[in-house]
């Protein structure tokens, strides 16, 4: 629950057919992300979804927590192409509107700011702010607001290890229960993976092997963004992921999953239809709602 009869859908997934855009509908979600969390814009990894567009309006919608307030942010950028830099973006104008969730009534009425003066708007005063971020910077500031975001798109056909610290028993269990003991060690520049199966001697290998944070997120909140679930997992694991997402018992803190998927079957883990969008690319990519396509909940 966010306030009053607001709620967060705490397991997004993107469903559609070979090439129907459920990448690049996870590329803008995790610019417009970044940019909210007032990250350079050359600097976003997903930036590569702009392409040389010679202009881009994003607008984005978001609630704060610290103010109480539910938040649209328009921002226009723009490309520039060099020899030396390849292709460079930067924030032409931005503008920012605010309204207190007390004058919220109703779902449909929470995103018109329609009428309302801006709080903020990008201007000439700020030339000592980098032209690739966003004024997100004073306010994220102002507020001391931050935003967990975990980006696996790059590993849609690879499967990492986090090599940082030692994995949970518990998680190397859920994922092989043969599997007896799992950690690392790293000596000059190379990470030695010590395995050990149930009953058989420990053996030291140099591979890559499969993990996502999901933990992380469950436990502090924030957003985790993966391409294609079912390349990293079996389906009954991926649907055992869903529902810790979905149960509010075990995801505290709001963490959130955005997925995209081939598996038609994930779906029947969703009770509300407002979480499934189906991609489609005709004439452009779309992301519709099935809630709007499907008038029944059954």
């Amino acid at each position: 629950p966010l306030f009053a009869n607001i709620w967060v859908n705490s397991a997004i997934g993107f469903i559609g057919i070979n090439a129907s855009g459920k990448t690049s509908v996870l590329k803008v979600i995790l610019l417009a992300l970044e940019i909210i969390n007032n990250e350079p814009i050359n600097h976003i990894e997903t930036r590569d979804i702009l392409g040389n567009s010679k202009e881009v309006k994003l607008n984005m919608y978001f609630f704060s927590g610290k103010t109480n307030e539910v938040c649209r942010l328009e921002t226009i950028i723009t490309s520039h192409k060099s020899k030396s830099e390849g292709i460079s973006y930067s924030i032409a104008s931005e503008t920012m509107w605010t309204k207190c969730v007390d004058v919220v009534t109703t779902r449909k009425a929470m995103l018109n700011f329609e009428g309302r003066e801006p709080v903020m708007i990008r201007s000439s005063q700020e030339d000592f702010l980098s032209d690739d971020v966003s004024i997100m910077i004073a306010r994220n500031k102002k507020t001391k607001e931050h935003i967990r975001i975990v980006n696996l798109l790059k590993y849609t056909n690879e499967n990492v290890l986090p090599f940082s610290e030692d994995i949970p028993a518990e998680i190397i269990t859920f994922l092989d229960p043969t599997i007896e003991k799992l950690h690392f060690d790293e000596n000059d520049s190379k990470t030695l993976i010590h395995l050990k199966f149930r009953g058989k001697e420990e053996t030291k290998i140099m591979i890559v092997l499969v993990s996502i944070p999901l933990g992380e997120v469950l436990q502090s909140g924030g957003y985790i963004v993966v391409d294609e679930v079912e390349n990293h997992f079996n389906k009954e694991i991926v649907t055992t992921l869903l529902r810790f997402f979905m149960d509010n018992k075990l995801n505290k803190n709001g963490g959130i999953l955005i997925f995209s998927t081939h598996y038609p079957e994930l779906l029947d883990e969703y009770e509300r239809n407002d979480g499934i969008f189906i991609t489609r690319n005709r004439n452009g990519i779309t992301a519709e709602n099935l809630s709007k396509i499907l008038k029944r909940n059954d």
